[in-house]
């Protein structure tokens, strides 16, 4: 299974955190990706610079046949197109607000070569080298109590492709931490994307 994460904490021309959200769900077919399941949304305390808002948290489980590569590429085009600007980001500092932030979390349980001291290759997937930009699984992703939390809405038995870690072991450790917490649960709207366009935006 592949999964993202999806996150903002500023307002967009679409909306609200949550209506980008949802918003950038609906974009995926466009990109030859189709949604499976999408985790509840989550408020959470911001990671790294100051005096930020609050952000809308969430984890989708997708199908897609691009590469990590393209999908990584897809993902930032739906930023782009929710005015996320990449050259006014340069000049933030990292891990500073946005409006949108789509990332791959696992894909297919693979493990590039450059995830640095668990690194290995996947036996069950090869991908062409210039996959291998793509760190996989997310670097990160077992630092995040936003990502986590989500995750075990909807993969429960899920694993750490690289550590081996389950999900309930990862959230044990991190349900106290106090950069990026999980401040509430902001909406029980779990399961596939039609139930969610089905609703209302959550405005």
């Amino acid at each position: 299974m592949i999964y993202i994460t999806l996150g903002g904490n500023e307002a967009s021309s679409i909306g609200s955190p949550e209506a980008t959200l949802i918003w950038s769900l609906r974009q995926m077919p466009q990109f030859q990706t189709h949604v499976k399941l999408t985790s509840a949304f989550y408020l959470s305390d911001p990671v790294g610079q100051e005096g930020q808002e609050a952000y809308v948290n969430a984890v989708a489980i997708i199908e897609t046949q691009l590469s990590p590569q393209a999908l990584l590429k897809a993902l930032k085009q739906i930023e782009a197109m929710a005015g996320r600007n990449v050259e006014n980001l340069k000049t933030r500092q990292r891990w500073g607000s946005r409006p949108l932030d789509l990332d791959i979390l696992d894909y297919h349980g693979a493990v590039t070569s450059n995830y640095g001291k668990h690194a290995r290759v996947n036996s069950r997937k090869r991908f062409p080298p210039q996959s291998e930009r793509v760190v996989l699984p997310h670097p990160r992703l077992a630092e995040r109590p936003f990502v986590i939390r989500p995750l075990m809405d909807i993969a429960p038995l899920w694993r750490h492709p690289a550590t081996g870690q389950a999900v309930t072991s990862l959230w044990a450790r991190l349900c106290r931490t106090r950069q990026g917490r999980i401040l509430s649960k902001i909406t029980n709207r779990t399961g596939h994307l039609n139930r969610i366009e089905k609703a209302d935006l959550l405005l």
